[in-house]
């Protein structure tokens, strides 16, 4: 969920009820939002600073801003350091580390996902997608609509690879979609907007082609976005 600014991207998007997520990117720091119904869970946002330092602030109900507590902190707190790359979703936070490690702030608890390789992350409603070096798609989380697009709706408590020769990304809330290096965009998920670009509502539990020469691709609530 980028625009293309040079020096500073930013992207929000946001549905007629929820404001999904924001991130703001320059080359040295990110910047996520995430949370879900206002009403319900609350949101939070989590930043990283130019020494690699990630810090948390807003609702903390379930413990996501990983502070030791579950109080609501509106100022920010110092949750980690010498991250690389911050992405939230619905309830938590996932981060890459400079080691390429791939972390959860998952109720007040830290949970490594992947320990190396990991170059970028995109959180959407209860799914994640990640891209390892060396190109390679990885999913994992809620998948009764397809998102995940490993062919089946099954959800998944550990990483499954989804295809290769991969090189961006976008989570949206219920699909995906992801660019490869021959700039071929690929869509995967329930459709019920048309949001995978496929020209039908049909969910795809496995990637279907949209397009081709594209640069870019943000997925949002129920529409996506993608620059040729």
């Amino acid at each position: 969920m980028m625009s293309f600014i040079p020096r500073l991207c930013i992207a929000l998007l946001i549905s007629p009820l929820f404001a999904f997520y924001a991130r703001a990117v320059d080359y040295n720091s990110t910047l996520t939002a995430g949370g879900g119904y206002p009403w319900m869970d609350g949101t939070f946002s989590f930043f990283t600073k130019k020494d690699g330092s990630l810090w948390a602030m807003g609702e903390n109900g379930f413990g996501q801003l990983v502070d030791g507590t579950t109080i609501n902190q509106n100022t920010p707190v110092k949750v980690d350091e010498n991250v690389t790359m911050v992405d939230a979703g619905r309830e938590y936070c996932y981060y890459i580390k400079s080691d390429g490690s791939l972390l959860s702030a998952d109720s007040s608890e830290l949970i490594q996902i992947e320990k190396s390789d990991v170059v970028s992350v995109s959180a959407g409603w209860g799914h994640i997608t990640y891209i390892k070096s060396g190109g390679t798609l990885w999913a994992q989380g809620s998948n009764g609509n397809g998102q995940l697009g490993d062919g089946t709706s099954i959800d998944r408590n550990v990483s499954v690879l989804i295809d290769q020769n991969v090189s961006k990304m976008s989570a949206g809330s219920y699909h995906t979609l992801y660019i490869k290096d021959d700039g071929s965009l690929w869509a995967m998920g329930p459709n019920w907007y048309g949001e995978l670009g496929d020209g039908t509502k049909t969910q795809r539990n496995s990637p279907i082609k949209i397009d081709e020469n594209v640069s870019q691709v943000s997925a949002g609530y129920d529409h996506s976005l993608f620059v040729k």
